[in-house]
């Protein structure tokens, strides 16, 4: 059964949903881009930067101005943009290699994890579903899917993708009561 609050409108899932169709279907960071925390697109900037600083384009430029303009809330007219967010969606999909986005999609079991923030679990739909214990946790022997977990953040702009969960520290632990 669906859950509405994680799944209707503005929902967690469904903010998942939108940041996925955007980046992995669509190829847009433009629309991708005010569906992360503010945090996440800051260190998303930064990363980008650092990696980059020895590039000709970045030379002269203030790094921390730099890392400031392109993890701002609406970076889209800056020069660098065109390449830094090109750089970001081919690093999305590196990360999403061991699962097809074509055939996934979301677990509606909901996983708050912290104050404010939530799981949410994609898997590749190819797979058999994982076993739930009755109660609270995840058959962990059984729990073997392709996945990426979206770790949700609840503030004043509603729900945003705050990071991913790729290596199941937050699917493997007990629901919280």
């Amino acid at each position: 059964m669906i859950d509405s609050a994680q799944f209707g409108p503005r929902g967690p899932g469904t903010v998942a949903a939108e940041w996925v169709k955007a980046v992995l279907k669509e190829h847009n960071m433009s629309k991708a881009w005010p569906l992360m925390t503010k945090s996440w697109r800051q260190t998303q900037a930064r990363a980008w930067v650092e990696a980059n600083a020895s590039h000709p384009a970045l030379a002269g430029a203030d790094l921390d101005d730099l890392c400031a303009d392109l993890g701002a809330d609406e970076p889209t007219a800056h020069p660098l943009w065109g390449g830094f967010a090109t750089s970001l969606i081919a690093e999305f999909h590196k990360k999403w290699t061991h699962i097809n986005p074509e055939n996934c999609g979301f677990l509606s079991y909901p996983r708050p994890i912290g104050v404010d923030r939530e799981l949410i679990v994609y898997v590749d739909k190819g797979f058999p579903e994982p076993a739930i214990v009755a109660g609270s946790e995840w058959d962990e022997a059984e729990f073997n899917l392709p996945f990426v977990g979206f770790v949700m953040y609840h503030g004043e702009h509603g729900w945003l993708v705050e990071d991913f969960d790729l290596d199941g520290r937050f699917v493997s632990q007990p629901l919280m009561p």
